[in-house]
């Protein structure tokens, strides 16, 4: 009895095992007729290059392309063109290798449109539908090697409509060399086109989505819209997003009431008639319950789209018809050149602060109240100092506003524009208790660096003469490893923090012999993050360059305004992606040593996103053409409303570059 149960449990077992077999072996074999069906109209595409590149070595980058049409019409994503490359080539369906054109980009949906001038193509087959059902078997395919297979990564469509309702959401590993590859069905259709982007994306990041390879989160822009892009991007020109010009009370996905917090001038907003406080209760006929519609609609438009905004004013409602821009020209703010203390810092009368040791308490200079007025500190040459302001003083009006925290002082100037005259009431710091005025005409952002005297950086800094400092090693998991000249115990102390990406192969005690005094006067820590091969940096190390940020923000209180990369010639364009990506918020502020951000090709919008702060430092003789290519690069962050700041500085002595870094440090913190 027991043997004939046991027997018929091993026949069972069999039979299944043989059906599991059998459905696996059946799922390969349609995987493989599927990838067979595809695989003559994948294309590898190689981008040689930068035109701004200057005297850096020439560089190449693999990534993979569609054909759509059989006269060299190839779409792919804007990975590795977001800049316009020196040169782009294409091996067709015979392994044969074409030049190609970038016609346009779309910067919304990552597509890039393609035109080859020869070559035999062979168009994919789409798939009918525009989304497909979410659990349904999806193939990913690219093509790093010139071989006649692609690279193959099996999932399945795990969502759709994500990322501002715009693309397909698949498990399948999705790499850099995927982008711009189909999405394939199991019946060799293509149902998207690979692209970078991610959910934190807002949508202009240069290469959003890279850090979520193997993370089981990928994206696809539908095929059925990808060919409209295509047909949209035909007549050569860029797509980029619509702006309406409106700062939003909320960007709380979750939020429930969207209100308009600022209109801004010359915006489509303010032709439509859109005034602070209106609440905004619809777009597009859709009700905006929350702030993540709102936002998913807004970023899903292109410059050029009419959109209806229905909003409440009071009890009334009203409905408004914009044309979207494609950028606004923001006013240039006004600069004092005042870096804001904490309320004890100085006081008027004499009067000794209760505690001399206060930090600077938030990166945005907030602080508690003061009876007393506004502590700031002047730099040398600025508007203020122009106006007779002391070294030091506490401010206590602009114009008629009373000041008695950092908050308040800080709301003037988020509205205050440059070529404008403000009244400032301050009283100084030397026991003279009677209030003075100052009438000061607000400037832009100086394009020098400007001076800080020792006792506006002891002011600001409070730099400790106790305190130890020493270097230490760090190994980072799979990347590499990170050296860093800081102090030797942790305190509360705030601490700027430069990002040396130039000095991985450099003697240590060299670089730290050069940074030390700096370091110590203006409580800097230097960070050199190197590879695992001990090699120079290069663009494929921004995970290492991510995970050395990660580790000193951890560790210490880091001033988040004066954390800074520093880069030369061959970092140049790892620390322009890192210094340009909107969702990298920390990365504000980069140095560039006689080379410049790689910047050709960016939109406007995308330069401006994040505010960044530039120094272009000369500290050698260059080409007539690598001063002309820096020039552009300048012309051009300027352009867009990026600080740029140029200035020619010696290896040593009173106009030495790490001293000058250090100041213009200081500048950033300025207003």
């Amino acid at each position: 009895m027991n043997c004939k149960i046991l027997s018929c449990a091993f026949l069972t077992f069999a039979a299944t095992f043989a059906g599991a077999n059998s459905r696996a072996d059946e799922l390969s074999e349609t995987v493989r007729a599927a990838v067979a069906e595809v695989t003559p109209s994948v294309v590898r595409i190689r981008i040689i290059g930068s035109p701004d590149a200057g005297e850096l070595a020439v560089s190449s980058q693999v990534t993979t392309g569609v054909a759509i049409s059989d006269a060299g019409d190839v779409l792919t994503s804007v990975f590795g063109l977001t800049s316009t490359p020196a040169a782009v080539f294409v091996e067709d369906s015979r392994g044969e290798r074409v030049a190609a054109k970038i016609v346009a980009r779309d910067h919304v949906r990552k597509l890039a449109l393609l035109k080859c001038e020869a070559g035999t193509f062979q168009p994919a087959r789409i798939a009918d539908e525009r989304w497909p059902k979410v659990g349904e078997w999806s193939i990913a395919l690219g093509r790093l090697y010139p071989t006649p297979s692609a690279s193959v990564s099996v999932g399945i469509v795990s969502a759709t409509r994500r990322i501002h309702g715009l693309a397909i959401q698949t498990d399948a590993k999705i790499s850099p060399v995927n982008y711009g590859g189909p999405l394939v069905n199991l019946d060799g259709l293509v149902t998207g086109i690979l692209v970078p982007l991610s959910p934190s994306d807002s949508g202009d990041a240069i290469g959003a989505g890279v850090e979520w390879y193997d993370s089981g989160i990928g994206f696809a822009i539908p095929m059925a819209d990808a060919l409209e892009v295509a047909e949209s991007l035909r007549d050569g020109k860029d797509r980029v997003r619509g702006v309406i010009g409106i700062r939003p009370s909320t960007r709380n996905p979750l939020e429930t009431e969207v209100s308009v917090a600022l209109v801004l001038p010359k915006s489509p907003a303010e032709e439509a008639g859109l005034l602070k406080g209106d609440r905004i209760v619809a777009a597009n006929g859709q009700p905006v319950t929350r702030f993540g519609i709102f936002d998913s609609i807004t970023k899903s438009s292109y410059a050029g789209d009419q959109m209806k905004i229905t909003v409440k004013r009071g009890e009334q409602t009203i409905e408004s018809e914009l044309i979207l821009a494609a950028e606004i020209e923001r006013p240039v703010r006004g600069f004092l050149g005042i870096l804001i203390g904490q309320p004890d810092d100085a006081k008027p009368d004499g009067a000794k602060p209760e505690d001399a040791d206060a930090e600077d308490e938030a990166p945005d200079d907030a602080g508690p109240k003061s009876a007393s007025g506004v502590p700031v500190f002047v730099l040398e040459g600025s508007p203020a100092a122009m106006a007779g302001l002391p070294e030091s003083a506490v401010l206590t009006k602009w114009n008629d506003e009373g000041l008695d925290t950092p908050d308040t002082l800080l709301k003037q100037f988020q509205s205050a524009v440059a070529d404008t005259e403000i009244q400032l009431e301050y009283q100084t710091t030397d026991g003279n208790s009677e209030p003075q005025t100052a009438t000061i005409k607000l400037q832009p952002r100086p394009t020098q660096i400007l001076n800080a005297p020792e006792a506006v950086v002891a002011g600001i800094i409070k730099p400790s003469t106790t305190q130890k400092w020493q270097r230490t090693e760090k190994q980072l998991k799979d990347v590499g490893k990170v050296w860093i000249f800081a102090p030797q115990e942790k305190t509360d102390d705030k601490y700027g923090v430069i990002c040396l990406l130039s000095e991985s192969t450099a003697p240590a005690e060299a670089v730290m012999s050069r940074w030390e005094a700096t370091c110590r006067r203006h409580n800097l820590i230097i960070a050199v993050p190197v590879n695992s091969e001990q090699t120079e940096l290069t663009r494929e190390d921004e995970a290492l360059v991510l995970a050395t940020i990660g580790t000193f923000v951890r560790e210490y209180n880091i001033d988040s305004r004066r954390l800074i990369l520093a880069a030369e010639k061959p970092q140049a364009l790892l620390c322009s992606e890192l210094l340009l990506n909107p969702r990298l918020r920390q990365l504000r502020a980069a140095v560039f040593l006689d080379c410049w951000p790689q910047v050709s090709g960016l939109p406007r919008q995308l330069l401006a996103a994040k505010s960044p702060s530039v120094l272009f430092v000369d500290g050698g003789i260059q080409s007539r053409q690598a001063m002309a290519l820096r020039e552009q690069s300048f012309a051009a962050l300027k352009e867009a409303g990026v600080w740029t700041v140029a200035e020619a500085v010696a290896p040593s002595g009173e106009n030495k570059i790490e001293d000058r870094i250090a100041t213009w440090a200081l500048n950033i913190k300025a207003r």
